[in-house]
């Protein structure tokens, strides 16, 4: 029989503050800072600790698009003074974006015992990491979701679908290769030259991960020693050190042209499905997406204290969660998906709607 901490009759019990105060900082940790998209890697994060604001500034970044003047005879002649008019200036460079974190999860945990609310620590413990685990799924699941739809929106609204990359022949690395090349074409219309590449990241389902690692033209085909070092820690990138490698919180697996490469669990990308209403299953249409920090807005809102209160319906506790979430695609040229076939993906629209929308699961029923 276990010998729990504090399960004794003579042990203090513990109190929904005690529990407060234990389990509060793992979530914000583990929710929050696990997630696969994290500020300054294929999204610019914002977090409030106050769950009931209807909106949060995230910082979206608004390139200088001011032109220059020419003085003497091939311009501005006796015209040197600073510039024309005080209306004559330009935003800065960057400028809050207000997103409303209009999704929540909030449903209570009732967790039963027999003895008053004395109560084993690591039942608590184990209970507090599926709700973690959930809350991971949830909003990794949402944030592909919002990529997916700004992407096949803005292809459908402006038949633009270069940002779309279909993997021939299994050939997942070149097409990832294409992928990079599309954003170091910048957003010319939002005067973004080149997405920069220290906020890209490279998210691949366990398809494409395999087939990155494993085809013909994989780069595991080097015929070196180095190529043997790969293979053994497990990694996707010669630069990479094992103790970053097989981390599944997150599932880096290395560097590839100078991005951080991470997999997907193929649950995140069925949920995914779920917010935008899709009966298709999305893991046989999607290999993975690149994403620049600067196309994505994500808020986060949750309390500091999560509330863990006496059970209503039993002798117990109940942990009741209160997280909340939002995000925007600033720019769609900054995300880039390898698909495996194009006309297929951007096809994904219902017929009965004009564009694809994410929506909480309990919301469509």
């Amino acid at each position: 029989m276990a010998d729990y901490a504090k399960t004794g009759f003579d042990a203090p019990r513990i109190s929904g503050y005690d529990a407060q105060r234990s389990l509060s900082p793992m979530w914000l940790r583990n929710v929050v800072q696990s997630q696969i998209w994290v500020d300054g890697e294929g999204v610019t994060d914002g977090f409030s600790a106050q769950a009931d604001g209807a909106e949060i500034r995230v910082l979206k970044h608004n390139p200088v698009t001011g032109n220059p003047r020419t003085l003497g005879p091939l311009g501005e002649t006796n015209r040197g003074h600073l510039r024309d008019s005080l209306d004559d200036y330009t935003e800065p460079t960057s400028q809050a974006y207000g997103i409303h974190p209009v999704h929540i999860y909030d449903l209570p945990h009732e967790i039963a015992v027999s003895v008053e609310d004395m109560i084993p620590l690591d039942v608590l413990n184990r209970e507090s990491l599926k709700i973690e685990q959930r809350l991971r799924t949830l909003v990794n699941s949402f944030t592909l979701a919002t990529k997916i739809a700004a992407v096949v929106n803005y292809a459908e609204d402006e038949d633009y679908d270069d940002n779309i990359v279909e993997v021939s022949d299994d050939n997942v690395l070149e097409a990832l290769q294409e992928a990079h090349g599309e954003l170091d074409k910048g957003d010319a219309d939002n005067g973004i030259d080149v997405f920069p590449l220290e906020g890209r990241i490279a998210v691949l389902s366990p398809t494409g991960k395999q087939k990155f690692l494993k085809t013909d033209s994989s780069i595991y085909q080097l015929g070196s020693s180095q190529a043997l070092n790969m293979i053994e820690i497990g990694s996707g990138g010669a630069t990479a050190s094992p103790n970053q490698v097989n981390t599944h919180i997150r599932g880096y697996f290395g560097h590839f042209m100078g991005a951080p490469m991470f997999m997907m669990a193929q649950q995140v990308i069925k949920v995914a499905g779920e917010w935008l209403g899709i009966e298709d299953d999305l893991t046989e249409k999607i290999y993975g997406v690149l994403s620049a920090a600067e196309s994505t807005g994500r808020a986060f809102a949750m309390p500091e204290r999560q509330k863990i209160q006496d059970s209503q319906r039993s002798y117990g506790l109940t942990i009741v969660p209160h997280v909340r979430w939002g995000a925007t695609v600033f720019y769609p040229k900054g995300v880039v998906f390898l698909v495996n076939d194009k006309s297929d993906f951007k096809g994904l629209i219902p017929e009965d709607d004009d564009e694809l929308k994410v929506i909480g699961m309990k919301s469509r029923e």
